[in-house]
């Protein structure tokens, strides 16, 4: 068995998993007792508001960035047969960044309907290096050797979910929480790319901009898995698609070093397009009153999110390069109910 067939596999487990022990993630089980170790620490359903803040810690990856200016990968460079004919620019160096989320609450008292809005913000700055490598130099149409090789790219990422929910006692241990609502999101994407030749001083430089911004409804839904002394194991699962617009942008240029830009161009497009987004998260939550009068909760959790044919960068080489925006990462987060 392949890493890429384990790899799916694991995924359609999580998914499974993540559906049918999915909890609610954001108000209590208050309308059905616990299965098991009653305990009256659990919130009661007197309360109608709430307020909650996560911390997430997320890596994030994105479909086409490979091809789009090097070709005849460099020894160190991981050329799987991903790029377009040969070409491939290696993966970034995702590292894990910090973000958090803030949202607020209105529950009806008697477990009715719940409405719920919540923020959230995420920055990366993803880099990779070359030492060698080749390059098609756009305006004189040949291949050059490269000394070396900078990719940066910049990511900033909002988003914004306005959802009603309505809970279901499906028994003791179990309840189901549909959900409805709307999503938006504005996301700048950056790239960068800066080329050394080795026969001469000069500097290729291509600069990619993306900006993003869209609407669309949002459905899913949420299920209770009761365990022990408030112990929740709980999980999400959400779809999205969002009409919005796409401006992207392309800047190469040839700097050399004697006489400054040489060669210089832009090309620009704008588009507007649905895109679907996937979201999907398990984790555990426990929750225990404060005084009789206020709730507190606590959680950690596993997150993923999928904006599919996100990558609306302009490239050359090919007509296409959409490629899927991918966030994955844990989050914690605590909640006040009164």
């Amino acid at each position: 068995m392949n890493i890429k067939t384990r790899i799916a596999k694991f995924l359609i487990t999580l998914t499974t998993f993540s559906v049918m022990t999915t909890v609610n993630a954001y108000q209590g089980s208050n309308c059905c007792d616990p299965c098991v170790n009653y305990n009256p620490c659990c919130p009661s359903s007197s309360k109608s508001f709430y307020v909650e803040a996560d911390f997430i810690y997320w890596t994030v990856f994105e479909d086409g960035l490979r091809g789009l200016d090097l070709i005849d990968c460099a020894n160190d460079c991981d050329c799987d047969g991903s790029g377009d004919n040969g070409r491939c620019n290696g993966d970034f160096d995702n590292d894990w960044n910090p973000g958090f989320k803030v949202g607020v609450g209105l529950a009806n008292p008697c477990c009715d309907w719940d409405l719920f809005i919540q923020y959230t913000y995420y920055q990366a700055t993803p880099h990779r290096h070359h030492d060698h490598g080749e390059f098609f130099d756009f305006f004189t149409g040949e291949i050059v050797e490269l000394r070396e090789a900078h990719d940066r790219w910049r990511l900033n990422f909002n988003n914004i979910d306005f959802l009603f929910s309505h809970e279901f006692c499906l028994n003791n241990c179990f309840t189901l929480r549909p959900q409805f609502g709307l999503k938006g999101a504005w996301i700048q994407n950056h790239l960068d790319n800066d080329r050394f030749p080795n026969e001469y001083p000069d500097n290729f430089g291509h600069r990619h901009r993306q900006r993003f911004w869209a609407v669309g409804p949002k459905v899913g839904f949420t299920a209770a898995a009761s365990l022990f002394d408030c112990f929740n194991l709980y999980g999400n699962l959400g779809v999205s698609t969002v009409w919005g617009q796409y401006q992207s942008e392309r800047h190469d240029g040839l700097l050399e070093e004697e006489v400054g830009i040489t060669d210089n161009f832009c090309v620009r497009h704008c588009r507007y397009r649905v895109t679907p987004v996937l979201e999907t998260s398990f984790g555990v939550r426990w929750d225990t009153d404060l005084c009789g009068d206020y709730g507190f909760y606590v959680n950690v959790a596993w997150e993923q999110q999928v904006w599919f044919d996100h990558n609306d960068f302009i490239n050359f080489f090919v007509n296409s390069n959409h490629g899927n925006l991918t966030f994955q990462g844990v989050t914690v987060g605590a909640g006040f109910s009164f």
